[in-house]
Formats: C-alpha cells, sequence, structure tokens
C-alpha cells in the first residue's frame, strides 16, 4: 500500500516541479522496494532520488540515499 501512495507523491510532486520532493519520494519508494528484497527496482529509485538530491543540492539528504544503496 505504501508504493502507491509514494508514486501518488512522485507524480504531484513532478507535476508541481519540486524537484526536491520527487528526491524524497524516489528515496522512499527505494527503500520500500528495498524492505520486499526487490534490489532492482530499489536501486533504480535510490539512484534517482541520489540524483536528485545532488541537483537540489541537498548533500545531506545524497549520502543518506548513498547509504540506502550501499544497504542493496
Amino acid at each position: 500500500m505504501s508504493i502507491r501512495f509514494y508514486r501518488d507523491a512522485l507524480q504531484t510532486y513532478s507535476r508541481t516541479e519540486d524537484n526536491l520532493g520527487k528526491a524524497i519520494a524516489m528515496n522512499n519508494l527505494g527503500v520500500t522496494y528495498l524492505q520486499l528484497a526487490n534490489k532492482k527496482k530499489a536501486l533504480e529509485y535510490l539512484n534517482q532520488a541520489r540524483e536528485g538530491y545532488s541537483e537540489a543540492g541537498d548533500h545531506h539528504a545524497e549520502a543518506l540515499a548513498l547509504i540506502n544503496i550501499g544497504a542493496t
């Protein structure tokens, strides 16, 4: 169920061009897929989140995304 809500959030952030919000939603999706043992999907979302955080200049969140990537 959380995947649906994170995807809805991702769509909303995309519509409003909130790139940091998109990165947060992608990170949450990545962590959720990691918990479901779907490493391929987890890495897709986590790498996108890392890129989004980097582009937004949020280096703390970028580091957290890298930690999540390392957990896969």
